[in-house]
């Protein structure tokens, strides 16, 4: 019998297909209305990465504005000295679609952490923010 995380990676939609000569699907992390969280290798460096995607990023304006927003503060986090608190961005990929003059998700790879916030602040119980 075959893993179920197996399965399930093998059933990812197509648009996936798009980064499936970079990465190495590993395991579905999670799956929302907003998309999916994979986690992967990065075949060139071997990293073990996240990746997001959020499909229906450009449907409306309102949509636009909200991926817009969480790859702004993404950055941002990622660029502050010491954060160990949230995952860095790493790359930022809008796939090319042939059948669409343009594109319908994008895909967010960050580092992978094996727990999300709400969990590392649980975990470091005494964490100032002084």
């Amino acid at each position: 019998m075959q893993d179920e995380s197996i399965q399930s990676i093998n059933n990812l939609p197509r648009v996936w297909n798009h980064i499936a000569n970079d990465y190495e699907f590993l395991k579905i992390q999670g799956q929302g209305s907003f998309g999916q969280v994979v986690k992967a290798t990065q075949k060139s460096t071997s990293k073990t990465v996240a990746i997001k995607y959020i499909q229906d990023a450009f449907d409306n304006i309102h949509s636009c504005k909200r991926v817009f927003r969480e790859i702004a503060i993404l950055r941002r986090l990622t660029q502050m000295e010491n954060n160990i608190f949230t995952a860095k961005l790493l790359d930022v990929i809008i796939p090319e679609e042939n059948e669409s003059q343009y594109p319908d998700g994008i895909f967010l790879v960050m580092d992978y952490v094996n727990q999300d916030l709400g969990q590392v602040f649980s975990n470091n119980s005494q964490l100032n923010f002084e």
